[in-house]
């Protein structure tokens, strides 16, 4: 059941202490027949202290309305989960079709609502230890822009209370920078073109309003294809250029394989260069 037992309990003690402070919102569905809008959890309370009545009012409103204006109410609410909040808002995001208009409607500012709309692209195993309180809203913000495939590892390898080693007390940034140490590649490094980087998602320099640089990649396998495009491109230039020049494998080092393979197919031959001690 959604509404758990133990908030129950609290919003009923709070009622009988203070009374109910805002009334019911209800929409006709019939003759004498009424569904709640907006006060359920207040409903279901007053039932529990076994009142007789309680106030409400009645508006005369659309369904997507009232959907709409019970979205908003969760969202308010003092008492209102990470993950609740999170679907909130991609529900009221589906409605409203604009991050401006949300921010017009909830009074929130523009990078609070694009957190939260963002935190729904955490995986379940992340977004409960964030409604447990386990992890802060800054921690789950930084994981929240990696894939899912790497969120399930970071999961695994850091979030295990068994570890003595594990992650659920440290602060956002030195989980951001242990991220990228472990599963993204400084941009900076490669010589590509970087100008589709620059607003690419997976971009880590995106993920803040505050990042510095061309920032780091966390997609390894579109990176790893435009590294091995760009450098295909050069090889061909060269050879293009001067003739004499010859292709072959580095003595030392690591041998990008994608990009060997791709020139033996284009028909260029791969020397090893002769090593003398």
């Amino acid at each position: 059941d959604k509404f758990h037992e133990n908030s129950l309990n609290e919003l009923a003690r709070s009622m009988e202490q203070n009374g109910l402070i805002h009334p019911l919102n209800l929409r006709a569905v019939g003759k004498n027949k009424y569904e709640i809008i907006c006060g359920e959890r207040r409903f279901r309370a007053a039932k529990l202290l076994k009142w007789k009545s309680i106030d409400a009012n009645i508006r005369d409103i659309t369904l997507e309305e009232a959907k709409e204006l019970c979205l908003i109410e969760n969202i308010q609410r003092e008492d209102v989960s990470p993950a609740e909040e999170a679907r909130a808002y991609k529900q009221l995001f589906e409605i409203v079709k604009s991050v401006d208009e949300l921010v017009t409607r909830t009074g929130k500012s523009e990078s609070y609502v694009r957190l939260r709309l963002k935190l729904n692209d955490l995986i379940p195993e992340l977004m409960n230890l964030l409604d447990s309180g386990e992890i802060t809203t800054g921690v789950a913000s930084v994981i929240c822009g990696y894939s899912e495939m790497i969120q399930k590892d970071i999961f695994k390898r850091f979030f295990n209370r068994e570890l003595c080693d594990n992650w659920f007390d440290l602060t956002k940034e030195i989980v951001r920078k242990r991220l990228e140490s472990a599963y993204t590649t400084r941009l900076n490094d490669y010589k590509f073109d970087l100008t589709e980087c620059r607003n690419c998602a997976f971009n880590t320099a995106n993920f803040s309003l505050f990042a510095e640089g061309c920032g780091n990649c966390t997609n390894r396998n579109c990176l790893q294809e435009k590294n091995a495009s760009h450098l295909l491109a050069e090889v061909v230039r060269l050879k293009k250029e001067d003739e004499k020049i010859v292709i072959c494998t580095p003595v030392y080092g690591t041998t990008n394989q994608t990009v060997i393979e791709r020139l033996k197919a284009l028909e260029y031959e791969i020397e090893k260069p002769q090593v003398c001690y």
